[in-house]
């Protein structure tokens, strides 16, 4: 009720939360062009549910008409009617289109400004959702299947470096890669290792640099 609540008057595009978050982030590219070196961080809730997205994404992946379905229950979905399956997937699948709509216009400013050229890029996040995985909707605890656990994390390097590891990462790494590629010195012992040395990874997963 409190999402629909802060939905109200949300009436384009430009409105909903991931739009808004990555033309805040793009605005402040833009005024702080000429400050030199910068350390940005950008949340984006999106793509979570309630899966609020304008229609016309979601007809991208199932254009039948009928009700939305943007926050189905957890649990099994053995007794879902297969419409309600498709319909879900499908709001879902169009909000992560819409969320890379608006992704790439972060990215379009970074390249134009020329900061690719001397900026490092990692786009990651903290989980992921089942959509009919395995039979479930939602996210459950370990051990569940990959769709949950086994998330994207890629790093842009200026270096044009593209590699992949399939060793384990995990986020503290993150402060550790970044540290290392600012040439900063860690205040003391950390959990995290860097990505950007040889022998990544402790066992399974996947990284893109």
């Amino acid at each position: 009720w409190q999402t629909l609540k802060n939905m109200r008057g949300r009436l384009h595009e430009e409105d909903i939360f991931n739009a808004r978050v990555m033309t805040e982030a793009v605005r402040w590219l833009e005024e702080n062009a000429d400050n030199g070196k910068f350390f940005l961080t950008v949340e984006s809730f999106d793509p979570h549910e309630p899966w609020f997205v304008p229609e016309y994404y979601r007809r991208m992946y199932d254009d039948s008409d009928g009700p939305e379905r943007v926050q189905p229950p957890y649990g099994s979905i053995e007794s879902w009617p297969s419409d309600d399956i498709k319909r879900s997937q499908a709001a879902y699948s169009g909000l992560i289109t819409m969320c890379d709509r608006w992704f790439g216009r972060l990215h379009e400013t970074l390249k134009g400004m020329g900061r690719l050229d001397d900026t490092l890029l990692i786009v990651t996040a903290d989980h992921g959702h089942s959509m009919g995985d395995e039979g479930y909707m939602g996210k459950r605890p370990y051990p569940a299947e990959p769709a949950v656990f086994e998330i994207p994390l890629i790093l842009l390097r200026p270096e044009g470096v593209r590699e992949r590891s399939d060793g384990i990462v995990q986020h503290t790494d993150i402060a550790a890669t970044v540290l290392e590629y600012a040439g900063v010195e860690p205040a003391g012992a950390m959990d995290g290792r860097s990505l950007l040395g040889d022998g990544v990874g402790r066992d399974h997963a996947t990284v893109a640099y």
